[in-house]
């Protein structure tokens, strides 16, 4: 029995110097560790603000295609004279304001400010959140 009792205080004596060795470890690797929680966060967002810039591009590209892919003619001034309308010309293309499906471009250049300002702002709002108070975001991660 006295066997025993030796070996499982020696068991428990070497699981009590681990068990202190790695707290130790922790308690030094803590600050590194925050700054790479915390520096990681700053990156995701700053991605999402990326691509919040990137949508805005292609909304506006895509934007373009819904008018005429043909030079500025007589004719077109022609027709516009008689029906009173002004040509716009942007990206190589021709739009009249007055077609219907010129509601296309109008839906594309809105949602070309809506979504990519939506992004941009939430993740600024983050970004500063995380810079001015990095205890409070590092709380409120956690709980979530």
């Amino acid at each position: 029995m006295n066997e025993v009792e030796n070996q499982l205080s020696e068991l428990i004596k070497k699981a009590m110097e681990v068990a202190e060795k790695t707290g130790e470890f922790v308690i030094d690797q803590a600050p590194l560790l925050l700054q790479e929680f915390y520096t990681w966060h700053i990156l995701q967002r700053v991605v999402f603000m990326c691509i919040g810039v990137l949508i805005f591009i292609l909304l506006n590209s895509l934007s373009n295609f819904f008018g005429k892919k043909e030079p500025y003619s007589y004719e077109y001034k022609k027709y516009g004279e008689e029906h009173n309308v002004k040509y716009e010309l942007h990206a190589g293309r021709y739009f009249n304001p007055r077609e219907d499906w010129q509601i296309g471009r109008y839906v594309f250049r809105y949602l070309a400010l809506i979504i990519p300002s939506i992004i941009i702002l939430i993740n600024l709002y983050w970004i500063t959140f995380i810079i001015a108070a990095p205890k409070l975001y590092l709380i409120e991660y956690f709980i979530k």
